[in-house]
């Protein structure tokens, strides 16, 4: 584990699990106050979105102790004491899984770059010989 990533998970353990002010916090840990929302990660409500099915969190604690909740896929905004809990025989996930990557958009993405660092370096030595002409 990076220092960053220690960094990161101890921001998260005093912003979540003790109510020690931002400012506090920041102190203790020697970073700025942007650096600390850096690195506030979304805490789980433990629900499930009624717009699309996915797990549903809280921003921040403000957001925590008013129960509004945010849909991490759809963005829905819910209150969290209309939200459905987990069922253990729901169909739907409660973390959405990634879409899978799609092979020809990487070819393509793959194919532009070396294509455009093709013309770059063309571009490049025709420069390059028309400055060592005129010399």
């Amino acid at each position: 584990m990076t220092d960053e990533e220690r960094l990161a998970r101890e921001v998260n353990r005093l912003y979540w699990g003790t109510d020690t002010s931002v400012a506090d916090i920041a102190d203790q840990l020697d970073i700025s106050r942007r650096a600390l929302y850096d690195a506030i990660e979304t805490a789980p409500a433990h629900l499930l979105c009624p717009e699309c099915g996915a797990a549903l969190g809280y921003r921040n604690r403000t957001s925590r102790a008013r129960g509004d909740a945010e849909c991490e896929v759809c963005g829905a905004e819910v209150d969290a004491d209309a939200a459905p809990a987990p069922d253990a025989g729901q169909a739907k996930p409660a973390t959405p899984a990634r879409p899978p990557l799609d092979p020809d958009a990487l070819d393509a993405g793959r194919t532009l770059l070396i294509g455009g660092a093709l013309l770059t370096g063309v571009a490049i030595g025709a420069l390059v010989g028309l400055v060592g002409r005129r010399s």
